[in-house]
């Protein structure tokens, strides 16, 4: 890797990259706070998702289809691939296997993606040292999500719908790169969160989604905790991922994914009182250096 482009043409992007996986990790405490209020996983994705494409389309309307059918079939299916079929396979996963089988698993979603872009495109190549850098990575990854955790339980059909889950996002960056070139940033995001809310809506009105709209509109936490993740966590983090994915490619795009356990960590650590036992301080040391080691890999 060329140092001096790092530092001069690249650095807004990776400043970037490390703002949204903060952003990102922070998400869990607003999702608590959603779920404790009583609305439901789906009920959550399905309102932020809505809310984001109403704010997307009233800034961002001058475009309204793509230029072919072939590109709309491809942002519709970015839709579900990024948006309903991901969350729907987190949230099933969780039903059926622990949170930190499933929080480990979907660790590996860098590493899907990034074996997935070497695959589709020619100009994409992993090294030995980019290898090295996410193996460090994800021992830190492992360290930090069992800390405290004395045995490990196998539930092979949650952790399998966990490892589809990671799946579909790596296959989400391989559709939406292609594109970056031919449709601004803001046009490919709101059709994602369109097609996102659309094909979670047979979900969404199967479940409890009136005390989902009640606890809405009756509780300032809970509209709070949505508007957060609907201006930062949605708009603002697909935006700016959508743009990495076309500077930096999806390889050095995902590897910054492996961060996300950092600030969730960090954060609970300031604002639940959680301890930082030597173990996470390991595995949150691990993480950067792996990071550091694979953006650093040349290619």
């Amino acid at each position: 890797m060329d140092w001096k482009r790092f530092t001069r043409g690249n650095w807004p992007y990776y400043i970037l990259a490390v703002s949204i996986t903060a952003v990102w990790g922070s998400t869990f405490a607003a999702t608590k706070i959603l779920m404790n209020g009583g609305m439901s996983p789906m009920g959550i994705f399905t309102i932020r998702f809505l809310m984001a494409w109403v704010v997307m389309l009233l800034l961002f309307h001058r475009r309204l289809w793509a230029q072919s059918l072939a590109d709309e079939l491809k942002l519709m299916l970015a839709g579900v691939l990024g948006g309903s079929l991901y969350y729907w396979l987190q949230n099933w996963a969780l039903a059926l296997s622990q949170t930190t089988n499933v929080s480990f698993l979907l660790s590996f979603c860098p590493l899907i993606t990034i074996l997935l872009a070497v695959a589709f495109f020619k100009d994409q190549r992993i090294t030995r040292r980019h290898l090295v850098g996410l193996a460090i990575a994800i021992v830190g990854t492992a360290l930090v999500i069992f800390s405290g955790q004395r045995e490990l339980h196998i539930a092979p059909a949650g952790d399998i719908l966990a490892l589809a889950a990671a799946t579909t996002w790596g296959f989400y960056t391989q559709l939406i790169r292609p594109m970056t070139g031919r449709y601004e940033g803001t046009f490919m995001t709101r059709k994602v969160f369109f097609y996102g809310t659309l094909t979670s809506l047979p979900i969404f009105f199967t479940g409890p989604w009136q005390s989902d709209v009640d606890k809405f509109a009756s509780q300032p936490e809970v509209a709070l905790s949505i508007l957060y993740l609907t201006i930062l966590a949605s708009i603002f983090c697909y935006l700016a991922f959508n743009a990495i994915i076309r500077k930096l490619g999806p390889v050095r795009a995902a590897s910054f994914l492996y961060l996300d356990p950092v600030f969730s960590t960090i954060f609970s650590f300031i604002f639940m009182d959680e301890i930082m036992t030597p173990t996470l301080a390991s595995g949150l040391a691990l993480i950067l250096c792996g990071v550091i080691i694979a953006q650093r890999a040349k290619g």
